[in-house]
């Protein structure tokens, strides 16, 4: 990895200043992919092969990027701004998201509805990959899958533990206000 570094950093350096600009958008932009959970123990080849892989999306503050109960099959993570997820009906806010941070990887692994609805919370980039891509992507990297289910089950056991403690908290608020009563 580190003699491919070297010759991406010596091939930049006889770029012309304009090209130089383009160079640096694309090293900045494999950089921050290392800092993405999902794809922090990926090699540099991997990194290159998943930017390849990438699409940008623009959207601007308070337009929903998806629906709760929508079909669709799309892993986002935030480049630049913020995103709010939340449960529709009942308008709880489940996470504030950042950049390096992603949401939809459900999707990339079942046919489910959202869970959730997605909404820009400031104006922001999202770096897009569909189930198609990603099917490729795992075809030719099968560890990226092996990755991938263990930061799901590591979100899932977190999200258990959250839902242990309401669980308890409701239980002890109402077993204090039934003794109140």
């Amino acid at each position: 990895d580190l003699e491919l570094w070297l010759q991406m950093v010596a091939h930049y350096m006889t770029l012309p200043p304009a090209q130089r600009h383009h160079q640096e958008l694309f090293v900045n932009r494999i950089l921050f992919l290392k800092t993405v959970a999902l794809l922090n123990t990926l090699s540099l080849d991997d990194l290159l092969l998943v930017d390849q892989m990438l699409n940008h999306q623009d959207f601007l503050a308070g337009e929903v990027i998806f629906h709760e109960g929508s079909y669709e099959d799309t892993l986002y993570i935030v480049y630049q701004g913020q995103v709010r997820i939340l449960k529709q009906l009942t308008q709880q806010h489940l996470a504030l998201l950042k950049p390096g941070e992603y949401f939809g990887d459900m999707a990339l692994l079942n046919d489910a509805p959202r869970s959730a609805t997605a909404i820009a919370d400031t104006d922001c980039t999202l770096l897009t990959l569909g189930r198609n891509d990603f099917e490729s992507l795992i075809a030719q990297r099968p560890e990226l899958l092996l990755h991938m289910c263990r930061v799901l089950s590591n979100r899932l056991r977190e999200a258990d533990k959250r839902f242990e403690t309401l669980k308890k908290a409701q239980t002890t608020a109402h077993t204090t206000h039934s003794h109140n009563s």
